[in-house]
């Protein structure tokens, strides 16, 4: 009786493999802290080792050449002066590519939901930098403060997060319901033959 499940489960989880393989990456995300800052630099950061801050960033392909940007880091050692993303390896520093938001006046920083186009982009063309970020170009959020201003004090490596696209989860989904069927049917009969 188990055949007929393991073999349906392994069809409905290789298409749902196959499917989430072929998608091109569209979000993106980074968790920020010190110490990635500090990986990328010889000399310590201004009030190593009490530096506390800490955030995340995410990035939303929309199309060829706009992508949606969050951010949200707090606990940095002084007021920030400006956020970016680079274009950088982990352990090395790059070159900025996006400007994301100047000084806030706190030692915090809140980009929620903004857009960016090929038309407001000043650095080298947005549909450059989402290619490049999608065939897996290393990039990097970085928030620089008054305490650290030209290195940045918080670093956050950025990454593709695998989301599965609507269709695919109703795939996936639709092929587990036979499964999910198989396995009650299963453990009815094996009550049925306890009882015997």
């Amino acid at each position: 009786m188990q055949k007929p499940f393991s073999f349906l489960a392994a069809i409905a989880l290789t298409v749902f493999a196959a499917n989430v393989a072929h998608a091109q990456a569209t979000f993106f995300g980074a968790n920020l802290d010190v110490a990635q800052e500090q990986a990328s630099l010889t000399n310590p950061l201004n009030g190593s080792p009490n530096l506390f801050g800490t955030g995340f960033g995410t990035i939303e392909i929309l199309g060829p050449s706009s992508l949606r940007i969050n951010l949200n880091a707090s606990g940095m050692s002084s007021n920030v002066t400006a956020a970016h993303i680079h274009r950088g390896a982990p352990g090395l520093t790059g070159a900025i590519v996006l400007d994301l938001a100047g000084g806030t006046g706190t030692n915090s920083i809140t980009v929620s939901d903004v857009l960016f186009t090929d038309a407001a982009v000043n650095r080298p063309a947005l549909s450059q930098t989402i290619a490049e970020l999608q065939s897996g170009t290393p990039f990097y959020f970085n928030v620089h403060t008054t305490q650290n201003p030209a290195t940045g004090e918080l670093r956050g490596n950025i990454s593709a997060v695998t989301v599965p696209e609507p269709a695919t989860a109703l795939l996936f989904a639709g092929a587990a319901l036979p499964i999910v069927g198989l396995v009650r049917r299963n453990r009815r009969a094996a009550r049925n033959l306890t009882t015997l």
